[in-house]
């Protein structure tokens, strides 16, 4: 199973943007991503709904914290301290408004800063989102310039080793203030599949999509401005057409999952209340809910349930982009708050180089 999740999560990820103005009725207002990011750290979190009736946030970041080791490092499916779960781990706290609880884990991550993002343009965005969200400098951490890295892999168009690295790349770069090349939106485009959506691997023939790329790749595209695209419009009713009532699947005939129900609830969130992303995110948010465990972590699956940092670090920022809507005062004359941004990326990146899953 351990391989599968890491595999089939693709190193979950992350940072959608985009407004709460087409959710408030005002659509074409999109707000700033970069502020959004940062306005996630400052806007108390509140809670989906009431403690015991609904998904906490608090609980997950609390229960997320006592895997952190004495080193500030959050282990990997082997146990072992493990840079890119860290990445995901402080990236999840910083959304949780957890801003407090940081700096032990940033510590460890600049001593692996330069390894880490040097594997591959997937692993360098997830590490320069992170840095956004938490407050640091994505061009300076430790000696290290993970945005250039981004920003060098984008000049050939393809982002990494495949759309979702493409999508975090996207991200990184809309939130870092980079210029997008046409080439890398073009990638885009030409690797999208018959039935409207995303394959980890940049397959496009039927059956290829999944709903954990499809996901990412619709926020990279509301963030980068090319969510009013018709052809966004398309993923997203194929996503919205594979949801299930306990949660979204990996894919058609899957069972439902927490990392993909999370993934899925924060593109429709970015897509705001138009058509089927506003039936569907109010269904994701249904079917999170019954991931979550008593002491706040969350399980893979519904059957067999498990205590698992991968779709934890996953619900944490689904959580987060919910609960500022929830808080998010109604929009007047001075116009729509910014919206958070939900992370980066969350379980086990697991961008193939070759035929091998990366760290």
């Amino acid at each position: 199973m351990a391989f599968f999740q890491r595999f089939h999560l693709s190193a979950q990820a992350n940072a959608s943007a985009a407004a709460r103005g087409k959710r408030s009725g005002l659509p074409g207002l999109i707000a700033s991503f970069a502020l959004a990011l940062l306005l996630a750290l400052v806007i108390s979190p509140v809670p989906v709904a009431a403690q015991g009736a609904g998904p906490s946030m608090d609980a997950a970041a609390d229960w997320l914290l006592t895997l952190r080791d004495e080193n500030g490092a959050f282990p990997g499916f082997d146990g072992t301290p493990d840079p890119g779960v860290t990445v995901d781990a402080v990236t999840a706290l910083a959304l949780a408004g957890r801003t407090n609880d940081l700096q032990p884990s940033l510590a460890y991550l600049e001593g692996e800063a330069l390894v880490y993002a040097q594997t591959g343009p997937g692993s360098a965005a997830k590490l320069a989102l992170m840095l956004i969200v938490s407050g640091q400098n994505p061009r300076d951490f430790a000696t290290v310039d993970p945005l250039s890295i981004v920003e060098h892999g984008a000049q050939a168009g393809m982002i990494g080793f495949g759309p979702y690295d493409h999508a975090l790349g996207l991200l990184a770069l809309a939130a870092g203030g980079s210029a997008i090349p046409d080439a890398a939106i073009e990638a885009v485009w030409s690797s999208q599949g018959e039935e409207g959506g995303w394959a980890f691997d940049g397959a496009t023939n039927v059956g290829a999509a999944d709903s954990n790329t499809t996901a990412l790749m619709i926020r990279a595209l509301v963030a980068t401005g090319h969510g009013q695209d018709d052809r966004v419009g398309t993923a997203a009713s194929w996503l919205a057409s594979l949801l299930l009532p306990e949660g979204m699947p990996y894919q058609t005939g899957g069972p439902a999952d927490a990392n993909s129900t999370s993934l899925a609830l924060r593109a429709f969130d970015a897509l705001g209340s138009g058509g089927s992303a506003g039936v569907a995110f109010d269904a994701v948010v249904d079917a999170l809910v019954q991931f979550q465990n008593d002491n706040g972590s969350f399980s893979w699956l519904l059957d067999p349930r498990d205590e698992n940092i991968f779709s934890t670090v996953e619900a944490i920022p689904a959580l987060a982009a919910v609960a500022v809507l929830v808080a998010a005062p109604t929009p007047g004359a001075e116009g729509i708050p910014a919206s958070p941004v939900a992370s980066p990326v969350a379980s086990p990146e697991a961008s193939p180089v070759g035929l091998r899953p990366a760290a």
